[in-house]
């Protein structure tokens, strides 16, 4: 059967009238989904490289002390989460009192936010890089980088950016126009 006639076989199956091929081929996978698709398959990585560790550890030391070393690990690490969230958190309310910005301190709760995650995560691998975003030096790093990454613009192209100069009044956009012409205001 030639590849025509198959996708005019199962054209029904697509009602949008688009050719079948046009469903399956989307070019770069990440080019619409953007970072966060590039940090899921991070932690996809890195959750498989932590179930090949858990394997090298358990063939040394064995199944029960690995599993209980991975339930500590795990516990502690969520208490350092607590403890180090809980001085972003005081760090935060002492600046807000003061008046002054928390854009940073936003952006370690953040990074806070993905150390525990990773201490949710069964492994080695994650509960160091966790274990590294809890120190301060390291957690400030990443809280920057986060700061610098280009954001998406959330201009909508439907709509066209309107005049800074023009006023609103009941949905209708009224220019500003001289006293003159307006026999109200002579």
């Amino acid at each position: 059967m030639r590849p025509a006639a198959c996708s005019a076989s199962i054209s029904h199956l697509f009602p949008t009238g688009k050719p079948l091929h046009s469903f399956f081929n989307h070019g770069n996978p990440f080019a619409e989904r953007g970072r966060m698709s590039y940090l899921l398959l991070l932690i996809g990585l890195i959750f498989c490289v932590d179930i090949y560790l858990i394997g090298q550890v358990m063939d040394q030391i064995g199944i029960l002390i690995t599993l209980l070393l991975l339930i500590v690990m795990a516990w502690v690490g969520s208490r350092l989460v607590k403890v180090e969230g809980m001085r972003t958190l005081e760090k935060m309310m002492r600046k807000m009192s003061q008046q002054e910005t928390i854009g940073v301190e936003m952006l370690e709760g953040a990074v806070l936010l993905l150390a525990g995650f990773l201490y949710l995560l069964p492994g080695f691998l994650s509960d160091l890089l966790a274990t590294l975003l809890l120190l301060p030096p390291f957690r400030t790093l990443a809280a920057l980088l986060l700061s610098r990454l280009p954001r998406r613009s959330t201009v909508s192209s439907r709509n066209p950016p309107r005049n800074p100069h023009s006023v609103v009044i009941d949905g209708e956009t009224v220019q500003p126009s001289r006293a003159e012409d307006h026999p109200s205001l002579k």
